[in-house]
């Protein structure tokens, strides 16, 4: 087995569009771009909400700042909802 060509650079994605790669250029002046040639193969580049392009390729939405935290308190279940992810207990989080 061949070792993996890395991936570092949004001009290494040639599936891109100018377009898509200018918006996603802010993302990873703040977060590091990794991959590598392996898992980019296994992307369906037709489709936006790919699972492996979600979890592999920067997403414009990594720029929102989390600054919006609402809690309600109901009988003895204390809930917090912080942009998307939902905090019912003390020590847990569910991801929305």
């Amino acid at each position: 087995m061949k070792n993996p060509r890395y991936v570092t650079w949004l001009s290494q994605v040639a599936e891109l569009s100018t377009l898509e790669r200018e918006k996603l250029q802010l993302v990873t002046e703040k977060f590091v771009f990794r991959s590598n040639d392996y898992y980019q193969k296994l992307i369906n580049w037709n489709d936006p909400d790919d699972p492996i392009r979600r979890l592999i390729m920067p997403d414009i939405r990594e720029l929102r700042e989390f600054r919006e935290l609402r809690c309600v308190r109901r009988k003895k279940l204390h809930s917090c909802t912080w942009s998307g992810a939902q905090i019912p207990f003390d020590r847990t989080a569910d991801l929305q």
